[in-house]
Formats: C-alpha cells, sequence, structure tokens
C-alpha cells in the first residue's frame, strides 16, 4: 500500500499489509452490496404481483452508480490505495490458453453441459423425493462452491468466520429453499418465500460483500498514514 499502518505504538504487521494488499479490491465489500441491491430489487419485480414504483425502479440504476462513482473513493479515504499489479508473462500466456481453449472446445463443451447438467439436477432432485421441483438447488449449489473456494484460499490473516459463516449461509439456503418446502409445501404460496426463492442471488451479494467488509476493517481497523520523518 502506499502508507503505513499503525495501531497504537506497535510496528506496522507487515504479513498482515502484505495480504490486505493482495485482497484488497475483493474485500472492498460495499460495491458487491450496491451492486446485490440493484440486482435483488430487479428479480423481485415479477414476484410482488403489482408494478413497483417509478422511484424504485430507478433505485438499482442509483446503486450501480454509486458502486462505480463514490464507493471506491470511500475505500481509498478510508483505507490508502493500492497500486495494481502489473501482469506478468505467466499470466498473459494463462489467458491467451484460457481464450484458444474456449476457441476450440466452448461450443462442444456448452453443448454437452447443457445435456449433463439438467440430468444432474433431476438426479438430485429425485434423491430429495422433489417430483415436482419445488425446491430451488442453484442457492445450494453456489454456496456449496462459494464455501470450498474458502475452505482452498483461507489465510491466518483472514478472519477465522470465514468457513462457519460460508457453513452458515448453505444452510440457511438449504433449509429455507430445499428442506422446508418439502416437508411444508405450502410456504411456496408465501410472499416472503417467493421473494427469497427470487432474490437469493442478490441477497448473497448483499451478505458477502459485508462480510468482507467487515473483514477489511477488522484487517485495517486505522486510517492508513504516510509517517512522519523522525
Amino acid at each position: 500500500m502506499k502508507a503505513h499502518a499503525t495501531v497504537g505504538n506497535a510496528e506496522p504487521n507487515y504479513a498482515r499489509l502484505r495480504y490486505v494488499t493482495e485482497n484488497f479490491q475483493s474485500l472492498q465489500g460495499l460495491t458487491w452490496v450496491a451492486f446485490g441491491s440493484a440486482f435483488f430489487l430487479s428479480s423481485i419485480e415479477d414476484v410482488v404481483g403489482q408494478a413497483l414504483p417509478f422511484w424504485l425502479l430507478l433505485v438499482p440504476m442509483v446503486l450501480i452508480f454509486a458502486a462505480v462513482r463514490y464507493v471506491p473513493k470511500y475505500y481509498e479515504s478510508r483505507f490508502g490505495s493500492v497500486e495494481p499489479r502489473s501482469p506478468s508473462n505467466k499470466h498473459a500466456v494463462i489467458f491467451l490458453l484460457v481464450l484458444l481453449a474456449l476457441a476450440l472446445f466452448g461450443r462442444p463443451l456448452g453443448r454437452y453441459l447443457d445435456s449433463v447438467i439438467p440430468q444432474g439436477i433431476n438426479q438430485i432432485h429425485l434423491l430429495i423425493s422433489d417430483l415436482d421441483h419445488r425446491t430451488n438447488l442453484l442457492p445450494v449449489i453456489f454456496w456449496t462452491a462459494l464455501l470450498c473456494a474458502m475452505v482452498l484460499r483461507q489465510s491466518r490473516f483472514a478472519s477465522r468466520l470465514d468457513i462457519p459463516f460460508g457453513l452458515a449461509c448453505l444452510l440457511f439456503w438449504a433449509f429455507a429453499l430445499v428442506f422446508y418446502p418439502l416437508r411444508h409445501p405450502d410456504v411456496t404460496k408465501l410472499t416472503f418465500w417467493k421473494v427469497l426463492n427470487a432474490g437469493w442471488f442478490g441477497i448473497s451479494m448483499i451478505v458477502t460483500g459485508l462480510y468482507d467488509h467487515l473483514t477489511l476493517v477488522a484487517l485495517l481497523p486505522m486510517r492508513v498514514r504516510e509517517r512522519d520523518n523522525e
């Protein structure tokens, strides 16, 4: 980062600053909160059963504008800034290889996944005795993948609640959108459940963004400032 952090009279924790520096962009969770709120409002428009007020339709655009225009300025003024690292030759080669693979195998792979994924989802619905597909498996699949990513990238400088947080979110969506509707089918008629079912992705972005923001605040609690020459 462009400055040094001090907490009281303690020497800067350079290992912690290195972690924050490497993950500074991803820890700017208020950006995801704004995008998630916009996505949530857009996704529930057809659920409420009536037209949303005109001003409410403008809120997603205002949130996206704020996320792009003002949130980065807030993080820079609150925590300082990080100079982006120039991509190495290795990264450039990997990027070109990925583009080449997509150009050669993208369409065949897409057709294969289009045939395999529905079959796999149908099998899961059969295993949980959900013949009518009342449940929504996408949040469970999403949070399972996210939890695996948390396990793989776990760092001792990140919050110790990373994995419990991901597990709690996974269990919540599994209970709310899968297990509970199986035991109580009438819950799917409630507006509250329909809002959860339609807006789960936006809600997940909001919750994850808040968690990342609080993690950054915990790792770098004080404004990063330039030291005076002593």
